[in-house]
């Protein structure tokens, strides 16, 4: 079995993986992959025999941005103030949720879903972050009745601006939840 991809097949997915991430960072990432094949300049097939799904692109497009963010919260692992690690980590995966339209979403979906191919991305990733919400929460500043997978979800279905990034007002109201009290419930 081949282990590295031909010169062409690689061509070709270097050449899908760059289309995609045009189409999906302009249209979102529910725009047409016939879009992504026409700037490409590649055959459905061709598409399809290296990425059998849209998320199985997704997973590929994301990749680097998610072991980035897994090194960056392994780094915040051993910061003095576990809270100020938990936002700093917060920030960023905001910044990267925000670069393709509708992303964060789908991201936080499948993470919640616990499977397919962006779900098994992400694992290593949700595992770091959780690291950083029991230390938080160990810290005693945290809410403690809010896991990792509860946050990441909160934040992915956020309003987005035209930039991608969540809408400041919601993220500090979110946050000020987060750290809020344990047993606030909505009174009518």
């Amino acid at each position: 079995m081949e282990t590295s991809l031909r010169a062409d097949a690689a061509r070709n997915e270097a050449a899908i993986l760059g289309a995609a991430k045009e189409v999906f960072a302009s249209e979102g990432v529910d725009a047409p992959l016939d879009s992504v094949l026409r700037l490409a300049n590649v055959g459905r097939a061709t598409l399809y025999r290296r990425f059998p799904t849209r998320e199985d692109l997704f997973a590929a497009i994301l990749r680097q941005e998610v072991e980035n963010l897994t090194h960056f919260a392994e780094e915040l692992s051993g910061a003095a103030d576990p809270d100020e690690a938990t936002r700093r980590w917060l920030s960023r995966w905001d910044t990267v949720g925000g670069q393709y339209r509708g992303m964060a979403s789908r991201v936080g979906r499948s993470i919640a879903e616990g499977e397919g191919p962006l779900a098994r991305l992400c694992e290593p990733m949700r595992q770091a972050f959780a690291s950083l919400v029991k230390r938080a929460q160990k810290d005693g500043h945290l809410r403690r009745d809010l896991g990792a997978d509860d946050i990441l979800a909160l934040l992915s279905a956020l309003t987005r601006q035209a930039d991608g990034r969540a809408d400041a007002i919601q993220i500090s109201v979110v946050l000020d939840g987060l750290y809020g009290q344990q047993n606030t419930h909505l009174r009518r």
